[in-house]
């Protein structure tokens, strides 16, 4: 019973997130959190761009996806993934233990340095 609960919640959550990424764009709303690495940098993390990226993916809008960060948009499914993993665990095992695997956590880790380092030299 606790378990369902918990996995009503977080689908309220979500959903509710969803609304909201998709009705407000970050750009223009003092709704959402803006990224302190960058304010006291000027240096773009990883993850910015992020909420506006999934502001424009609500919006049908792929190509601005793209634009404000492409990490996102190439993570997507693979988040989706284990989010499925969370409520069917024995569904998806291998998923499981690819994602867990220190191969996939080091590849993933590169993947996003190799990212914040070129998005701010180029």
């Amino acid at each position: 019973m606790k378990e369902r609960c918990v996995i009503l919640l977080s689908g309220l959550c979500v959903i509710t997130l969803l609304f909201l990424y998709r009705t407000y764009n970050p750009l223009e709303s003092n709704l959402f959190p803006k990224c302190i690495f960058f304010k006291y940098t000027g240096y773009l993390c990883p993850g910015c761009g992020s909420q506006r990226a999934i502001h424009y993916l609500l919006n049908i809008d792929v190509l601005s996806a793209i634009k404000q960060n492409v990490l996102v948009v190439l993570f997507l499914p693979y988040l989706f993934m284990v989010a499925l993993s969370k409520i069917f665990p024995n569904k998806l095992l291998k998923l499981n233990r690819v994602r867990k695997s220190p191969r996939f956590i080091q590849i993933t880790l590169w993947v996003i340095l190799g990212f914040w380092l070129l998005r701010n030299i180029l």
